[in-house]
């Protein structure tokens, strides 16, 4: 404005200076912008367990592309502690099929959330028809009401064969549960 030029000529470079500081605050938004969406992006993915999500571009020469690092660090251990719990769940259910003992598990309200073939035996039903059925239902509160390594005898048996009732307590996603295993003695 301190040039001898023409007004016209002076507001034309005031708008011309205007729409470059325009275009370079538009670019300099969407490279701060975008990152930060990506990253958000991984992270919801992440609480919703999708694992699958990365971050890409990361680079180590500033801190979002070191944040960037970290996130996806992150999600390779959660993918990788999901397969472990997974396989881990395969073998126990295995070992719960393959064990001779009838094994229960209930949930606070007693309701019956795992039977395995032993105790389908027992009980001489299906889990389909058991799964969901309160203890008393399936003829097994004394075994929830008797103490730790006690002897009791079931209604649904003959009235010579007693069972050693061992409990323990186990959490499943916060909510306690206990776990019933019994013994023909």
């Amino acid at each position: 404005w301190l040039q001898p030029w023409t007004t016209e000529s002076k507001i034309a470079l005031t708008f011309l200076e205007a729409f470059a500081w325009g275009v370079f605050a538009l670019m300099l938004h969407e490279q701060v912008i975008r990152p930060l969406q990506t990253l958000a992006n991984v992270v919801a993915a992440l609480r919703e367990e999708d694992y699958s999500f990365r971050a890409r571009g990361a680079a180590t020469d500033d801190a979002l592309g070191e944040l960037s690092m970290e996130v996806n660090a992150l999600a390779d251990l959660l993918a990788d502690q999901r397969v472990r719990a997974i396989e881990a769940t395969a073998l126990l259910r295995r070992v719960v099929e393959e064990i001779d003992a009838p094994l229960f598990a209930f949930d606070p309200d007693q309701i019956l959330k795992l039977i395995n073939p032993a105790g389908e035996r027992l009980l001489q039903q299906s889990s389909v028809r058991l799964l969901g059925r309160t203890a008393a239902e399936v003829g097994l509160s004394e075994c929830l009401a008797a103490p730790n390594e006690s002897l009791i005898s079931l209604p649904s048996n003959s009235s010579s064969a007693r069972w050693l009732v061992a409990q323990s307590k186990f959490r499943e996603k916060g909510v306690p549960h206990t776990l019933v295993v019994l013994s023909d003695v």
